[in-house]
Order: structure tokens, then C-alpha cells, then sequence
């Protein structure tokens, strides 16, 4: 039975994030969750060292990260503070604006059998750069960039030389859709 994404529908706000929470240069978004297997550590080095080069800004906004002890003292023994933006209980009406506004979203996890966490990613058409697990490429093809979860030198290589492109993941919300789901949960009953 495959999983699905759910649905996330587009708000009108015209909000500035970079204005709102004083960001100066570009930002990703990591909003997942803080196990071990979400490889948050790597990541954290890997962020500090694209930042010896240039300037980018971790946006972390999924509620129990922004929370998790651990997380945030990584952030602050890798001098990341000014780096790392944790935010929790954002507003509804703004969520699109983060996502669009955003360079992309970082998805970094050892091992992952469904990516619900980036149901808003897809939803929004926010670039994608994300492990290069078998499930995951399973999944979103050639739609999204791939990076070897297992490297610290490829995903600093792969952030550094980050380019946005258009992104269309309607064939994906089109096969992993919650109808389908159900309709193949019954079919399996």
C-alpha cells in the first residue's frame, strides 16, 4: 500500500520572511523530525562549513525540533547560533510564504520509509535536497537533488552549488494522494 501526501492549500499572505525574522541572506528549511536517523548532525557541520564560504541560514520549523534539547546544543557547540533559526507555532496564514520564499528544503535522513514531512515542500513547489535513499528516489525521481546522506563533503558540495529551478510535483501528489491510499488500503482488505 503506497502512503500519501497531504494536502496543503496556498495562502494569500504577501509576508517578507526574510524581513519578518531578520534574515540577511538566503535560507533553507529543515522541518522534520530530531532521531538519529534524521542525520541532523552532519547536517549542522555540513552548514557550518558552506558557511565559511557564504552565508545561509537553517530555518527549522517543525514544532518537536524546535524543542529537542539535544538539537539545539549542537547549534550552540558548533558556534551555529546566528545560523540557526528555530521557530515553532507558525502562523497558518504565512506557512506558503516560507516555503516559496525559501532557497529549498533540506531533507537529510539516514534511512526513511515515506517523507510525510514534505507534503508542504511539494505541495508548495519548494526545490527539494534530499538524501539519495532507494525509497525516496522511489518516490521523487529525478524531481528533486540528491546528496549521499552518508558524506558530509557531498552535501556541503550539493548546498554550495544549489540552483532553484521550476519544480512540478503534480504527478507525485497525483500518485501519492490520500484517495488512492484509502482506495488501495480497501483494495488490500
Amino acid at each position: 500500500t503506497k502512503w500519501f501526501f497531504y494536502k496543503c492549500y496556498e495562502t494569500q499572505s504577501l509576508v517578507n520572511i526574510k524581513n519578518k525574522h531578520s534574515i540577511t541572506w538566503d535560507y533553507i528549511i529543515y522541518n522534520s523530525w530530531v532521531w538519529n536517523s534524521k542525520n541532523i548532525k552532519r547536517l549542522l557541520e555540513s552548514l557550518k562549513e558552506v558557511n565559511k564560504k557564504t552565508s545561509l541560514t537553517l530555518v527549522v520549523l517543525w514544532n518537536d525540533a524546535t524543542k529537542d534539547i539535544e538539537f539545539r546544543e549542537i547549534v550552540i557547540n558548533l558556534w551555529l547560533t546566528q545560523k540557526v533559526l528555530f521557530l515553532w507555532e507558525i502562523v497558518d496564514q504565512d506557512i506558503t510564504q516560507y516555503y516559496k520564499q525559501a532557497l529549498f528544503v533540506i531533507h537529510p535522513p539516514i534511512y526513511d520509509s515515506f517523507p510525510f514531512c514534505l507534503s508542504e515542500a511539494i505541495n508548495f513547489s519548494s526545490n527539494i535536497l534530499s538524501s539519495d535513499l532507494v525509497e525516496l528516489k522511489d518516490i521523487f525521481k529525478s524531481n528533486v537533488n540528491y546528496f549521499n546522506a552518508l558524506s558530509k563533503n557531498d552535501l556541503i558540495t550539493k548546498m554550495e552549488s544549489f540552483k532553484q529551478a521550476k519544480v512540478d510535483y503534480s504527478e507525485i501528489l497525483k500518485n501519492y494522494d490520500c484517495q488512492n491510499f484509502v482506495n488501495k488500503l480497501l483494495k488490500t482488505i
